[in-house]
């Protein structure tokens, strides 16, 4: 699991993923984090195969999931490749997580659960 939270951290994942689809994913947050700096509240956590939410959860400071639903408000969801990423807002100062979930067998089955759920709420 990578956790980022500034522009600095954010370029230490990017030279380690090669994954086209993670880095796609990744791109749009690099321009917003360079020009906003410190001034951003944001948590970007990264979560691939062999990744459970308990420890997702610790990383990003706050429960996730609970009944098999997101414990956030969510902005938006997507699925790209084999990815989902989950935008939300964690409190009521603008700050803001994202969620990319690798889709695996790997990957904690109840955040992927999670994920499917709110895609199919999302769905028109």
């Amino acid at each position: 699991m990578h956790v980022i939270r500034n522009a600095e951290a954010m370029a230490a994942v990017r030279q380690l993923v090669l994954d086209a689809d993670l880095l796609s994913l990744l791109n749009p947050y690099v321009a917003v984090l360079d020009e906003f700096g410190d001034d951003l509240i944001v948590i970007i956590a990264i979560i691939e195969t062999g990744d459970c939410l308990g420890e997702a959860e610790r990383a990003c400071g706050k429960r996730l999931v609970i009944d098999g639903r997101f414990a956030f408000e969510l902005e938006a969801i997507s699925r790209e490749g084999a990815w989902f990423s989950a935008v939300g807002d964690i409190s009521q100062d603008g700050s803001g997580l994202v969620l990319l979930v690798q889709v695996d067998a790997g990957t904690d089955a109840e955040l992927i659960a999670a994920c499917r759920s709110a895609l199919l709420e999302a769905m028109p």
